[in-house]
């Protein structure tokens, strides 16, 4: 899956660059007025843990944290000031598979996590933007505002065996979110224009729920935290202004 999502990503963006960048220029992309655009890309996430008291005997640790390459796609609303400064509301959706590990005090065996881990940041951004010729700009990007983080499918197994053993609750996280990026802009006519981008982004926190379920058995657990999760996104994006 990674990949693949590594793939159509890579295509995706060389051949809108290639297009953009042997088109002819028809006008500044920084036109003042309303603008919408639609992004696809890659998330390159990771994340860290303070959890020592987790799963059933309330001392599992969390080790060994990795994302897969997600699927990032999204949208945007805004308005363009001038041709350096705009503003703009931004909503993407980042998913993908999470796994992790988590090691008991007196047990020498691992339990493994195996999860989706889904974002959904809306995001008040501020745009500059400088001419780098007559159709084609590079912009700094720079939003705040709020992450909605789901833990789901959540699947526990033995490291040793690899066999699955229980089924833990999803939970949804909502929190802080940031982003910092940089992008290419190149104006392909009046009304339309094609930009590459790359960005840090700040997801803050993903959290399971706190049973896990063996057969028909339901028990209480200590939940498992992934913090500080950050992700590196590329996007492709296809701007329409009004």
């Amino acid at each position: 899956m990674a990949f693949k999502v590594l793939k159509i990503s890579f295509f995706a963006g060389v051949s809108i660059a290639t297009f953009a960048f042997a088109a002819p220029a028809f006008a500044d992309e920084n036109e003042i007025g309303w603008f919408a655009d639609l992004g696809a890309g890659a998330a390159f996430r990771s994340a860290t843990s303070d959890t020592r008291d987790g799963g059933l005997s309330g001392n599992g640790r969390v080790e060994d944290i990795d994302f897969d390459t997600a699927l990032a796609v999204g949208g945007r609303v805004g308005y363009q000031f001038s041709s350096a400064l705009g503003v703009f509301l931004s909503y993407d959706y980042v998913g993908g598979d999470a796994r992790w590990f988590a090691s008991y005090a007196g047990i020498s065996n691992r339990s493994r996590f195996d999860a989706q881990a889904q974002s959904h940041v809306v995001l008040a951004n501020l745009s500059y933007t400088m001419d780098m010729t007559s159709a084609t700009s590079l912009s700094a990007v720079a939003g705040l505002g709020l992450a909605v983080n789901r833990l789901s499918d959540i699947e526990e197994s033995s490291e040793a065996t690899g066999i699955k053993f229980a089924d833990v609750a999803s939970k949804t996280n909502t929190g802080f979110a940031a982003r910092g990026g940089v992008e290419v802009n190149h104006a392909l006519s009046e009304a339309f224009a094609v930009k590459l981008g790359a960005s840090l982004d700040y997801y803050g926190s993903f959290k399971t729920g706190d049973t896990r379920t063996i057969g028909t058995n339901k028990q209480s657990i200590g939940a498992y935290e992934l913090d500080n999760a950050w992700g590196a996104t590329l996007m492709a994006r296809a701007t329409y202004r009004f």
